[in-house]
């Protein structure tokens, strides 16, 4: 059964909502990405529909495409749970060299904040697994860990994130590094 249907958000109200969590983040331009759009309501439950938005979205941004199909190209649905992990995670440290970025309660603050741009009913896809190798608070485990990774949308070494789409809106937060 298709979840509910939000009425377009105003742009100017998007706007000012993605520009307050730029500031709350503090965003490093050169491996960290926040883009959030408005979005056409449509059913994105079969997957080759929310695969052609998902393209459409990362093209228009000068990011590479998945291919036709998002599942085919390595990419993995996540609870909101999964993703404020993930995400609390790549908001913390650097992905190749586990650099700090911002203090554990921030980056769980800021994965917050932008998972809730997109409604309790959103869809959360991600190019890794990191979340199931990580603790539940977001950490890594003391013994350490390892994840696996689908399709990239940047030439970089690493790349992860989580895309969302809900309440009328299509979004990523996005983090890249190089070794």
């Amino acid at each position: 059964m298709p979840g509910p249907t939000y009425p377009p958000i105003p742009r100017d109200m998007l706007t000012l909502e993605v520009a307050r969590l730029r500031e709350l983040l503090a965003l490093d331009e050169d491996g960290e990405r926040l883009e959030v759009k408005p979005l056409p309501i449509l059913d994105l439950g079969p997957s080759p529909v929310l695969t052609a938005a998902l393209n459409t979205f990362f093209a228009e941004r000068g990011l590479l495409t998945i291919g036709p199909d998002w599942r085919g190209a390595g990419w993995n649905e996540l609870t909101h749970e999964e993703a404020v992990r993930s995400l609390t995670y790549l908001l913390s440290q650097g992905m190749a060299y586990g650099t700090p970025r911002r203090e554990f309660a921030a980056a769980r603050e800021g994965a917050i904040a932008f998972l809730s741009l997109f409604g309790s009913e959103s869809r959360l896809l991600s190019n890794t697994d990191m979340d199931r190798s990580l603790l539940p608070d977001g950490s890594v485990p003391p013994s350490g860990w390892g994840y696996g990774s689908g399709r990239s949308l940047t030439p970089a070494t690493f790349d992860a994130g989580v895309v969302a789409v809900g309440a009328g809106r299509m979004g990523l937060l996005w983090f890249t590094d190089e070794d």
